[in-house]
């Protein structure tokens, strides 16, 4: 298993395409960082998750996945549920945490 981050920029922020995306990525254990980026736990490459998430993309949409190196991470301003999802699943710190909105 590996944590990637997923960033992106949509032309529409709502609407069945951004449900159905926001569904995909659920799929797995997540921490909502930030507005527009994921991070994810699971066992697919960047270019698995691209290809899947392509399907709820349109056109002029951006995405970007990235592998997010275990153990080498810092932040200002998370909340505490996000700060021990990162603890987790980056650094192996406690107990696996719950999915974070």
């Amino acid at each position: 298993m590996a944590v990637l981050c997923i960033s992106y920029d949509l032309v529409e922020n709502e609407g069945p395409h951004y449900s159905a995306l926001i569904a995909a990525i659920k799929n797995v254990p997540y921490c909502h960082v930030v507005e527009s980026t994921w991070l994810i736990d699971t066992t697919s490459s960047p270019k698995e998750v691209v290809e899947e998430l392509t399907k709820y993309l349109n056109p002029d949409d951006e995405v970007i996945v990235l592998v997010v190196q275990p153990g080498i991470w810092w932040s200002h301003g998370l909340s505490l549920a996000k700060r021990t999802w990162l603890n987790y699943w980056l650094s192996g710190i406690g107990n696996p945490p719950p999915n974070v909105d």
